[in-house]
């Protein structure tokens, strides 16, 4: 059985509603991010000694990640951007 709550992802609803919608860009995840987004810290200074965190902003899939948020947001800047995850939507 399918979980009930696959139908607020955003992949699933948009394909219903696309019309309707804002244009938009999927950024898909590798697990080291998820891994990041799950950690219970926040980097206020780059000298933080935290090294499980300062390993995964140092490494290439991070870095890579970063390049194609900025690449999405430079492409869908004429209209403002608006950043969500699955789960959360920016207050």
């Amino acid at each position: 059985m399918i979980s009930p709550y696959i139908w607020c992802q955003d992949h699933i609803w948009r394909a219903y509603f696309e019309k309707k919608c804002f244009k938009s860009l999927t950024i898909p995840i590798t697990p080291l991010v998820q891994t990041y987004l799950t950690l219970d810290s926040v980097i206020i200074d780059a000298s933080e000694e935290d090294n499980e965190i300062q390993s995964i902003i140092k490494s290439l899939e991070f870095q890579s990640l970063l390049r194609s948020i900025q690449d999405s947001i430079n492409y869908l800047s004429t209209n403002g951007v608006v950043p969500r995850l699955n789960w959360s939507v920016p207050k």
